[in-house]
């Protein structure tokens, strides 16, 4: 099931003026989902136009602080999508995936789609060591370029996978067929001025002025 992000921000207002702080936290920046040869991790990270980034995963997890929200206007540049693998298991010394494809839409509010499916092969990986995060795949979509000259409106950005994910252990494995990764959804935002912001679940937009 595709789950929508969330990021958070915050603001301290003092004696009558808004004063913004970045709040750096601690945390994982991972999606698990657990499979038959281990978990799949997912991970977006949001680039802004002065080169910051942020992981969602991390600034998702404490969006329900008692805090208000604001940000000091920074525009969303670019939304990277990484999966990787971590394979678990007795018998086997190592483990191989056989590639797949990682794909980007974006929809507009009526469905239509506007830019994709593009799609990226990871090729095969071998000799993956067990018990430790290998990434897989790392896309990237520069949203402000794709998006930037649309109507002012909401998008939906969807990163998927498509084709069956083959994994064996090494030695003497045989090839089989994993779950593929459940995949991301975004909603941002474009406004009439063209500036770009993320939506959280409650509404609340980040990157917003």
């Amino acid at each position: 099931m595709i789950k929508k992000l969330a990021i958070l921000l915050i603001a301290i207002v003092a004696i009558g003026a808004v004063v913004t702080v970045y709040a750096f936290y601690s945390g994982e920046e991972y999606w698990e989902t657990e499979t038959v040869f281990g978990k799949w991790q997912e991970k977006i990270v949001v680039e802004y136009e002065d080169g910051t980034t942020d992981s969602l995963k991390i600034l998702e997890d404490h969006e329900a602080l008692p805090l208000s929200v604001k940000y000091d206007g920074k525009n969303v540049k670019t939304l990277t999508y990484q999966i990787y693998a971590v394979a678990t298991g007795e018998g086997y010394d190592s483990f191989d995936i056989d590639w797949f494809y990682t794909t980007t839409t974006i929809e507009d509010s009526s469905g239509s789609i506007i830019y994709g499916p593009a799609k990226s092969s990871t090729g095969t990986k071998t000799g993956l060591s067990l018990d430790n995060s290998h990434q897989l795949v790392s896309i990237g979509i520069g949203i402000k370029a794709t998006i930037d000259d649309e109507p002012e409106g909401a998008y939906t950005v969807i990163f998927g996978t498509e084709r069956d994910i083959q994994y064996k252990g090494n030695p003497g494995g045989s090839w089989q067929t994993a779950e593929n990764p459940p995949g991301r959804e975004i909603t941002v935002q474009v406004t009439n001025d063209n500036f770009i912001t993320l939506v959280l679940s409650s509404g609340t937009q980040i990157g917003y002025e």
